[in-house]
């Protein structure tokens, strides 16, 4: 069972983005992220609209690949976490 929930956490975290695997053959490659890529596409248009965006991930890892991504932008954001006081 447990073997079987550990390759279903893989599966989610490779559909949200490759580099959240925790492999060191695949940490820091820059793999391609159709989610990622779809946000960055999206989402000017929305805050062109006027739009506010709130965003949830599970993983904490792929909210420091969106701030990346909205840095490289210099699209401004907040981000909420369990840390945030």
């Amino acid at each position: 069972q447990l073997q079987i929930l550990d390759a279903l956490l893989k599966l989610r975290q490779v559909c949200c983005d490759p580099r959240l695997l925790p492999s060191e053959k695949t940490r820091g490659k820059a793999a391609p992220s159709a989610k990622l890529d779809l946000l960055m596409e999206l989402l000017p248009e929305m805050l062109a609209e006027g739009r506010r965006v709130l965003l949830f991930s599970q993983f904490t890892e792929m909210l420091t690949l969106i701030e990346e991504a909205l840095a490289g932008r210099d699209l401004a954001w907040t981000k909420l976490t369990g840390q945030t006081k």
